[in-house]
C-alpha cells in the first residue's frame, strides 16, 4: 500500500502502525532518502534544490515499489509527472486527506516546522495555494480516499483495513 497526502496528514505514523498491524515492513521515502544521502531533506533542498530532490524521490519510490511493503511518500512527490504515472498503474494508493487548516496547525508547530523547509519559506496563503494545487493530483492517482480530520492514526489504520477488505 502507498500512502499519499499533504504534509502533516500523518502518512508516516499511519504507515508504521499499518505495517505493525499487518506484519508487513514499511518505508518512509523521506527517511530513506536521508539515510541514503546522509543528510536531512532540508539540507538536501538547500544544497541541491527541489528539482534534484524530486528526481531522487522518484528513484527511491521506484526501488520501494519492487517489494511488498507499506510506503509513506513525501507530500510533494505527487507534483512529479513520472511519480503520478507510476502511481496510476497501482491499485493500492490511498489518499489521506485532511483539511488545510488542521494540517497547517500541525506543520507550523515549532517542533515540527523546523523539519519542513517549505513551511519556513512560504506564507499561510502560499501553503494553502500549494495544498489546493496538489489536491487534484492526489485524487487523480488514489483508489481510496480517507478523510482524516476526525480520526486518530489508529482509527485511520482501522478504516484502511475495512476499506481494503471490502
Amino acid at each position: 500500500m502507498i500512502l499519499i497526502g499533504f504534509m502533516g496528514v500523518g502518512k508516516s505514523t499511519v504507515a508504521r502502525l499499518l505495517g505493525k498491524e499487518l506484519g508487513c515492513p514499511f518505508i518512509d521515502i523521506d527517511i530513506e532518502i536521508e539515510k541514503i544521502y546522509e543528510m536531512s531533506i532540508s539540507e538536501y533542498f538547500a544544497q541541491r534544490g527541489e528539482t534534484a530532490f524530486r528526481q531522487i524521490e522518484l528513484e527511491v519510490l521506484k526501488l520501494a515499489l519492487t517489494s511488498e511493503q507499506i510506503i509513506s511518500t513525501g507530500g510533494g512527490c505527487i507534483e512529479t509527472a513520472a511519480v503520478r504515472s507510476l502511481l496510476k498503474e497501482r491499485q493500492d494508493v490511498i489518499f489521506l486527506r485532511g483539511s488545510f487548516d488542521l494540517l497547517y496547525e500541525r506543520v507550523t508547530r515549532e517542533d515540527v516546522a523546523s523539519l519542513r523547509p517549505i513551511v519556513k519559506q512560504k506564507t499561510k496563503s502560499e501553503l494553502a495555494a500549494l495544498y489546493e494545487s496538489r489536491l487534484g493530483y492526489y485524487q487523480e492517482v488514489a483508489q481510496l480516499t480517507i478523510n482524516t480530520d476526525a480520526l486518530t492514526p489508529r482509527e485511520i489504520v482501522q478504516e484502511i483495513q475495512r476499506l481494503v477488505h471490502n
